[in-house]
């Protein structure tokens, strides 16, 4: 995985789109260097 990720818009300002293994792509707020700063709490369905 690249060590850099680049912070985009994803339903708002300052947020990436992060994908994990056997979960949905989510959106993570993150720093303007682009490194994810905090992990909101991900409603299960």
């Amino acid at each position: 995985m690249p060590g850099s990720r680049e912070c985009t818009y994803c339903g708002g300002s300052g947020y990436t789109l992060v994908q994990f293994p056997n979960v949905k792509e989510a959106c993570y707020y993150c720093e303007g260097s682009g490194n994810i700063k905090s992990l909101p709490p991900q409603k299960t369905t």
